[in-house]
């Protein structure tokens, strides 16, 4: 990937994790996410002696996790590393 690509990769991710912001920073998308983080087990063990039912908690958890690192991401650290790299 040259520069020019990276960049608007990262300008894309920044772009998209504002709307992650948009659409969670609300009262409803707080309410909503705690909600998620409640059925998807976010906070609490998946294991299960079921090896399915725990690789579907499991999954459910990945969604969680996706969505708070999309939320928490450093961008401009990342922006400000590319500029020096």
């Amino acid at each position: 990937m040259d520069r020019e690509q990276i960049e608007n990769s990262l300008n894309n991710l920044e772009s998209l994790q504002q709307a992650y912001n948009k659409v969670f920073d609300s009262v409803e998308g707080r309410r909503v996410l705690e909600d998620l983080e409640r059925v998807t087990l976010l906070n609490t063990t998946t294991f299960n002696s079921d090896a399915l039912i725990m690789a579907f908690q499991e999954g459910g958890r990945a969604v969680m996790l996706h969505i708070n690192s999309m939320r928490k991401m450093n961008i401009k650290l990342m922006k400000e590393v590319q500029d020096d790299g």
